[in-house]
């Protein structure tokens, strides 16, 4: 457990750099950018398929995998207008 823990708090500590790496010049890292909104929104799917298969409560599965792919539909929208 404490291996899981530390390597996924690993995992969000480089997704979080590097989302302030492209947010400096998202024009220029126009490519990532669209990855990284497509990569959320099969996250979020993901999760939601996960949460079902653990047979965990729906307000856990409502407030994990949605938001995941809201944020994945606003980075694609963004950058769309963006150009």
């Amino acid at each position: 457990m404490d291996y899981l823990a530390r390597s996924l708090a690993a995992m969000y500590g480089f997704h979080g750099v590097l989302l302030f790496v492209v947010a400096r010049d998202p024009v220029r890292f126009q490519t990532i950018v669209r990855f990284i909104g497509w990569m959320n929104i099969g996250l979020g799917l993901m999760l939601i398929g996960i949460d079902a298969y653990a047979g965990l409560p729906a307000w856990w599965t409502l407030t994990e995998g949605p938001p995941i792919i809201a944020f994945g539909g606003v980075v694609l929208y963004l950058a769309r207008t963006s150009r």
